[in-house]
Formats: C-alpha cells, sequence, structure tokens
C-alpha cells in the first residue's frame, strides 16, 4: 500500500507520528507538539498511547477527571480517553487555558472553554489533540482511522456512500478499502466539526463527496440537506487527508463566515 503524501501537505506532521510505536513501559509517550503550518492559528499535540500500562492513578498524577462512565469501560477505552484529555490539556495550556477540565457531553463531545474549539481523535495507539479560538474557527474536525480490510469495506461501503460517491471515487487510483476508510474519516471530521453548531447526530448521507484531489490531497463535499439555520443544503466543505501506510487521516476547518 503506497503513501500517499507530500513535503507540502498541512498533514505531513501527523503522518510523520504514524512510524512512531508506544512506549512498551508506559502508558503515555512520545508527546509532541504538531506544527499544522506557518500561519495557523490551531494549537495539536499528539502522543502514543499503550493500554497495557494503563492504571487509574494515572488520572489523578495528570490532573485529569476520571468520570463514572469512564471508570467502568475497558482498559483501551480508559486509556483513549486519557491521552485524549492529557493532550487537551496540553493544548490549553499553549493558549494560556490552565487548569481546564475537558468534560464530557451528553452526546459523548468535548466540552471546551468559552472561546475555544477543538477536535480529539485516537486510534490504535495514537492520539492527536487540536484546539483554536472560535473567532478564526466556528469547529475543527480531525480523525484518524486504520485502513479497513477489503471484506469489511466491502460490507459497508454503501452504509457510507450513495452510488454516485461509490462511482467517483472508483473511478481515482485508490484502492476499494483505501476509499472507504477514507470517507469514513472525511465524513466523522465533518460531524465533529458541524456538530458544536448543530448539536445533533446525523447520518453519513446528510454529507456526499463531490471531487478528490489527489495530488493535492484535498476532498470537497457538499452538505445534502438543511442541517440548522446557518448549515444549509448545498454548503460546501474542503477536506485536507492523508493516506499512508496502514493510516487515513482527515482534517476540516470551518471559518466563521459558516
Amino acid at each position: 500500500m503506497c503513501p500517499l503524501t507530500g513535503n507540502g501537505s498541512l498533514l505531513q506532521s501527523f503522518v510523520n507520528s504514524f512510524a512512531r510505536e508506544p512506549a512498551l513501559s508506559i502508558c503515555l509517550s512520545n508527546v509532541r507538539e504538531v506544527s499544522l503550518s506557518k500561519t495557523s492559528k490551531l494549537v495539536a499535540f499528539y502522543c502514543n498511547y499503550n493500554p497495557q500500562n494503563f492504571e487509574p492513578r494515572l488520572f489523578t498524577e495528570h490532573a485529569i477527571s476520571y468520570p463514572e462512565p469512564i471508570k467502568g469501560a475497558v482498559a483501551k477505552r480508559q486509556t483513549e480517553f486519557l491521552a485524549g484529555r492529557f493532550l487537551a490539556k496540553k493544548c490549553l495550556s499553549k493558549l494560556r487555558c490552565y487548569d481546564f477540565d475537558v468534560a464530557i457531553g451528553r452526546s459523548r463531545n468535548p466540552l471546551w472553554p468559552k472561546g475555544l474549539t477543538g477536535t480529539i481523535t485516537h486510534d490504535n495507539g495514537l492520539a492527536i489533540c487540536v484546539i483554536g479560538h472560535l473567532s478564526e474557527f466556528s469547529g475543527i474536525g480531525l480523525d484518524v482511522e486504520t485502513i479497513l480490510a477489503e471484506q469489511d469495506a466491502i460490507l459497508i461501503q454503501k452504509t457510507i456512500m450513495n452510488k454516485d460517491e461509490i462511482q467517483l471515487l472508483k473511478n481515482s487510483s485508490l484502492e476499494l478499502e483505501i476509499i472507504v476508510s477514507l470517507v469514513f474519516s472525511v465524513k466523522e471530521s465533518i460531524f465533529k466539526a458541524l456538530f458544536p453548531s448543530i448539536g445533533y447526530y446525523f447520518d453519513f448521507d446528510a454529507v456526499a463527496v463531490e471531487n478528490i484531489d489527489l495530488k493535492q490531497r484535498k476532498l470537497m463535499c457538499r452538505v445534502t440537506k438543511r442541517l440548522s439555520d446557518t448549515i444549509s443544503n448545498g454548503m460546501r466543505i474542503s477536506v485536507d487527508f492523508e493516506i499512508h501506510n496502514y493510516r487515513v487521516i482527515s482534517f476540516v476547518r470551518l471559518g466563521c463566515d459558516y
């Protein structure tokens, strides 16, 4: 499976993290700040995590709240949550917002401080958090996914894509498992970016892929139904993406004009 990346990519710093493996002896490792671009007003951190080294005391050591729903989860989920909130604290500190607890909303969404918006993603030992000011961005969405097995991609493709999307992407040079994984990730990133504005879940068919540019690593998507007073049918959303080895990553930034 060939990498589809380049030195000019907005997401190249994240792709570099894909090669790093979680440390065998500690729970959280390889913690690094990421510069998205020279002009970016976003703060981003990533780390690796290892559920085999998770201990509940780590929540206390890192001054992170330990919600009841998380306490009852399996070690993998607890470690994902710990890593995401740990990175959120790192990002918030860079923005001079100290000792803020990113709680869980009623829809399991992160509750950011007033004036800020952000996104958290995690996938098989890798976690990333990106945060920015609402004065600059009405929403941010980031998603990382392990590329599906071909058989799984065949099973779910019609759940996440309509026939026009399937045909459009089949005309690209990408393999089916990459196509399905990428579209799933892209629609997940769009959902994360739009959720703060609309406050409810919507189905995959609410957004459709209209164009893919493999050279620039961009997808153009269109909202197919009215989701709110400000998110209307026909609105177009540009998504950055990367494909590297066994993962895909997608990123959405919505300006304040949406």
